[in-house]
């Protein structure tokens, strides 16, 4: 039989076509946020590429301090690796633990599937897990071990005011719907404002008072210290000055000298909002009684005989 070298060729190339290793894209990451990074970059070696420093480059593209690259190797197979701080023998990593082989370098074995590698920290068989770390948060990770801001949260829209009526606990944003009760009551339509519980004159010095300059006061004092007076006077209503005498309330109101002078009904009402008030009334008048006197002179004579 004759030896044909061109049909031998061919199949040789043939069958190597056909049993040749299939390969499966692996990314490669390290966290470099502990380090001062190299102006040289950071690189991968490894029998994954021939154990050249400075041929195979990673990047970080977003800035997160986790520099990746992607290779392509053949799968059913084990390298050894290690990330290198530059281009050169020297600043590359000694990695001793689960993620290593043993002589500083690390250990990759590769399955017949795409595999992207934790980010780990260098020189070391730690990783960063990046994700939400608020258990609080609707997608918290309990694999993350580095917030990356992606936390999120329930949200409820409802009253947040916890004065209001309405006010929800569990609302997280006011979406203006909160709802009060009126003055004095609560949110049950009830009265909670303390009633009037006496109307008078605590010093019993009277009701109305002057000043040096002729103005004419009118004073009055009330218990419990709340509420509102309000004066009516000859049909017209005022409302009164307040000043605080500690457990009891001093209202009063100014008639000026100027006003001419009358006879005054008064009326005084102590309210606080929807309790119940008290009420006392009087008069007083400022006109001025004058006496006349009218004297007579008369003239009489008188003889002495």
């Amino acid at each position: 039989m004759k030896f044909n070298l061109n049909t031998f060729l061919f199949t040789t190339f043939y069958l190597l076509s056909f049993t040749g290793f299939s390969q499966v894209d692996v990314t490669f990451k390290v966290d470099m946020q502990y380090q001062n990074i190299s102006e040289n970059g950071v690189h991968i070696a490894g029998s994954l590429q021939g154990w050249d420093p400075s041929t195979t480059p990673l990047s970080d593209d977003d800035g997160n301090g986790i520099w990746e690259v992607t290779l392509s190797l053949n799968e059913f197979s084990s390298y050894e690796y290690k990330f290198i701080n530059g281009n050169s023998w020297g600043s590359d990593e000694q990695v001793y633990g689960s993620c290593a082989a043993g002589n500083g370098n690390r250990l990759l074995d590769v399955e017949d599937l795409n595999l992207v590698l934790p980010a780990y920290v260098f020189n070391s068989c730690e990783f960063t897990v990046y994700g939400c770390t608020d258990t609080d948060a609707i997608n918290y990770d309990s694999s993350a071990n580095n917030d990356d801001g992606s936390c999120e949260y329930f949200t409820l829209e409802g009253c947040t005011d916890s004065s209001a009526c309405n006010y929800q606990e569990e609302a997280t944003e006011d979406n203006g719907s909160c709802t009060y009760s009126d003055p004095g009551y609560d949110c049950a339509g009830n009265c909670v404002s303390p009633t009037v519980d006496w109307i008078g004159d605590q010093n019993n010095d009277g009701f109305t008072s002057n000043d040096e300059n002729g103005n004419l006061y009118i004073s009055i004092e009330s218990y419990p210290n709340v509420g509102v007076a309000t004066l009516t006077l000859n049909g017209e209503i005022y409302t009164m000055e307040y000043q605080d005498w500690g457990d009891n309330a001093h209202w009063y109101w100014m008639l000026s000298a100027d006003t001419p002078p009358m006879d005054y009904d008064w009326e005084v009402s102590v309210t606080n909002e929807c309790g119940e008030g008290q009420v006392l009334s009087g008069t007083f008048s400022t006109i001025v009684e004058t006496l006349t006197v009218t004297t007579t002179a008369c003239s009489s004579a008188s003889s002495v005989a």
